[in-house]
């Protein structure tokens, strides 16, 4: 009842709080909307990464799960093209993956999993990996790390027009659209996807040459993202996203044949309105999410469907004093409603949580300390907060460090599912912390440093540890969720990047390398045999490096990554074989007035590898891909 009075109060309050602020000289645009309170408050002493213009370019025809397993140490569990793909930092689970779209999560509340190979990357200009815990910002789930999602909303001086297609022959053809355009006061950009894929690719097995079936993918999707000004301190964004998927479920090695089809439909929406005044901000945040999923087999007697519908919406505002200090604060209401064939009737599970934040930026030091509190009906999460620091020693040293509280709620079909739902679940809680060390010799070296040269290296060391862990085990002939662990992970991750730029010749290298140890430390279960061992498919080492090197309009561009054994038995008797997989590829661009076009090919799986991501899931042998983008740009 306190909370619903207060954001009330909230609601009704601060916009005019800040309206009887408003500065009455002339209108100068923004070139950037701010969505988010929170956006002013990523805690201090994470690391962060942002894939730049030659990565996104390389992969703008590819889905965010093949960017990940390329050039992050995140571990992609892949059942192949077109099937699932799901993404796990530091040694967690998919669980443990905040993925937000706009500051919004975008998991499907009832499994709690994203499935990357439904998210292309051609859809976001802004991608980010924030790696560490932050529950105490972004609420359960933000475990080990989250992905963040979306686009410039930059008011842009040229309108423009995009299309693109691609080929691929081990799955098919992807084709893409683009428009982005502003008038006065307006901004829009507006993104479509087409894919057709067979996903006929050739594998080894049984030292047979085999190809895959039943594995036919077809999707199509569109994000509208619109923001309007009204002047120099209000403004107001509306952003759409709609996506359906049709599959089919290719059967495992195990199998002779596969009937299973899965159909995904997905609709998003969310508008944010933000008031500034001189030493203010709010920003009341809505979002709406309709998810549709129908699974059908021979083995089924009827077809699964599973259908969720969440409202949330978020009240924030922040107060800064000086340039030095800032507050913030925020609400969250979030309303869950599920259903599906395995429940006796709708689920439905509503969650209310307040947030506080405050940031210290003084000189070269950066502080921030923030906390959460979340009620709900079915558990009681503790009060979650987190404190960081960074600091700029000189110009080339900065050191970070963070520490923080964390917990994950069970999901929706944990609760309700039929026969096996629990309702006694406890939600998974534990702590992380880590410390970074920023390298930036250029600077070191050179006193001015741009985009075309760098040269700087990167060390984290973390450690996180996860108790009451939520699993289904068996219990007699039931499956039923229960917390039957305690998990504990650390680990190293180093980074190195150079880039040179000589007269038309351009150098890019970088490398990363991480190492995760991600073990069970207790268990619930008589006589487990996982305890002390590495928890399946989480790699010690995984490492990955890129070369490429650009020559006026050309650019070449070599990759290689290499990922160690992975368990995949919960004992660690039996393991997936290392395997190093490399891929090339060649893009040219064609300047002609207000056109551009860029042509690319490239050769994946270079070197033929035979590898499996998931046990008893076939991954493509060398395969080739060619691509054709045009970009008219109109002048202002």
């Amino acid at each position: 009842m306190l909370i619903k009075k207060v954001i009330l109060i909230l609601f009704y309050f601060s916009p005019l709080l800040l309206f009887a602020q408003d500065d009455t000289t002339a209108l100068q645009l923004r070139a950037v909307i701010i969505s988010a309170v929170r956006s002013d408050i990523q805690p201090s002493g994470l690391k962060t990464e942002r894939p730049d213009s030659l990565l996104k370019m390389i992969h703008i025809d590819q889905t965010l799960g093949n960017y990940l397993t390329d050039y992050s140490p995140a571990l992609v569990k892949n059942y192949g093209p077109g099937a699932l793909s799901s993404v796990s930092l530091r040694g967690g689970s998919a669980y443990h993956t905040a993925v937000l779209w706009k500051g919004f999560s975008i998991a499907n509340p009832m499994n709690g999993v994203m499935d990357f190979n439904l998210l292309p990357t051609f859809l976001f200009d802004d991608i980010s990996i924030q790696y560490g815990g932050s529950s105490s910002l972004w609420g359960s789930g933000a475990i080990s790390g989250t992905i963040q999602l979306g686009n410039s909303n930059i008011f842009v001086n040229n309108n423009s027009i995009k299309i693109g297609s691609r080929y691929s022959t081990a799955s098919g053809f992807a084709n893409y659209a683009e428009s982005k355009f502003s008038i006065k006061n307006f901004n829009s950009s507006v993104k479509l996807f087409f894919t057709d894929e067979k996903n006929e690719f050739s594998f080894h097995h049984n030292d047979q040459l085999k190809k895959q079936v039943h594995a036919e993918a077809k999707g199509r999707g569109i994000i509208a993202e619109n923001s309007y000004i009204f002047n120099s301190r209000t403004d107001l964004s509306f952003n759409f996203w709609y996506q359906f998927a049709d599959r089919n479920i290719a059967p495992v090695l195990t199998e002779s044949i596969s009937k299973a089809v899965q159909t995904d439909k997905n609709f998003r929406y969310n508008f944010i309105f933000t008031k500034s005044a001189k030493h203010g901000k709010f920003v009341f945040r809505n979002a709406y999410s309709n998810e549709e999923l129908y699974y059908n087999d021979s083995s089924l007697n009827e077809p699964s469907v599973s259908l969720c519908k969440t409202f949330i919406s978020e009240p924030e505002y922040s107060f800064s004093i000086n340039n030095i200090h800032s507050f913030q604060a925020g609400l969250n209401f979030t309303m869950i409603n599920a259903n599906a064939t395995e429940f006796k009737k709708q689920a439905d599970v509503i969650r209310k949580a307040a947030f506080l934040g405050y940031n210290l930026k003084y000189k070269n030091l950066s502080v921030s300390l923030s906390s959460r509190k979340e009620v709900n009906e079915f558990q009681n999460p503790p009060v979650v907060f987190s404190a960081g620091v960074n600091y700029k020693i000189t110009n080339y040293i900065n050191i970070l460090g963070n520490y923080g509280t964390v917990y994950r709620n069970p999901q929706v079909n944990d609760l309700f599912w039929q026969p096996g739902g629990n309702l006694n679940l406890l939600p998974e809680t534990g702590y992380s912390y880590e410390g970074t060390i920023d390298l930036n010799i250029r600077q070191l070296v050179v006193k001015n440093s741009n985009d075309s040269n760098a040269f700087s290296i990167q060390m984290t060391a973390f450690n996180k540890e996860v108790n009451n862990w939520i699993a289904w085990t068996p219990h007699g002939i039931l499956w039923t969720p229960s917390n039957i662990k305690n998990v504990h992970s650390y680990g190293t991750e180093s980074n190195l990047l150079f880039k040179k730029k000589f007269r038309k010749i351009g150098f890019r290298f970088s490398v990363f390398y991480g190492y995760t140890i991600s073990e069970t430390t207790s268990s619930e279960l008589a006589f487990d045999a996982s305890v002390g061992k590495q928890l399946i498919y989480v790699p010690l080492h995984k490492v990955g490096g890129v070369i490429s090197v650009s020559y006026k309009n050309s650019v070449f561009t070599f990759n290689q990554n290499y990922t160690g054994i992975r368990f995949s038995s919960t004992d660690n008797l039996h393991y997936l074989d290392a395997y190093n997989k490399a891929s090339v590829q060649l893009d040219q661009k064609l300047k002609i007035q207000n056109t551009i076009l860029s042509m690319f090919i490239r050769v994946d799986n270079l070197f033929d590898t035979d590898y499996q991501s998931v046990l008893n899931r076939p991954e493509p042998l060398r395969n080739y891909s060619f691509g054709i983008n045009i970009t008219y740009i109109q002048k202002k």
